[in-house]
């Protein structure tokens, strides 16, 4: 296309006159968008402070759930251990039940100057005692 018939066709658009404020207007506008420019913060730096916040809440999440699933991996663990431990009694008491002849002499626990046992077989004949004995040979 030439550059006379743009012209032309220009020239056969209506025209419009602009009201008596729209210079002042676009002028205060772009004054405006200048000093907002100097004295704001801009869309670029908008832009980041808003990426780092939500890298930072993506951090913080993913370590919080990490923290989650390795406290969840302790107590699964815990869990294990404590039916271990349950399975592990569970049959040392069928064992004392199916033979009560052979009944034992149980250590309850102590301290460092005392031993708490209990006799089995005194119990089963209802004569149940317990004894403390000295952990060491000689009592101060």
């Amino acid at each position: 296309m030439s550059k006379n018939k743009l012209d032309i066709w220009l020239a056969s658009c209506p025209r419009d006159r602009a009201g008596a404020g729209f210079t002042r207007q676009v002028m205060e506008r772009i004054t405006r968008s200048d000093a907002n420019r100097r004295s704001g913060v801009s869309t670029w730096t908008r832009l980041a402070l808003a990426t780092t916040v939500a890298a930072v809440a993506l951090l913080a999440f993913g370590l919080w759930q990490a923290g989650r699933q390795r406290q969840t991996a302790r107590d699964e663990l815990l869990l294990e251990e404590l039916r271990a431990e349950h399975a592990a009694i569970t049959h040392e008491l069928k064992e004392l039940k199916s033979d009560p002849s052979q009944l034992p002499v149980v250590y309850l626990g102590g301290t460092e100057r005392v031993n708490l046992v209990l006799d089995l077989e005194r119990l089963q004949r209802g004569r149940a005692q317990t004894v403390a004995l000295p952990a060491t040979p000689s009592m101060n």
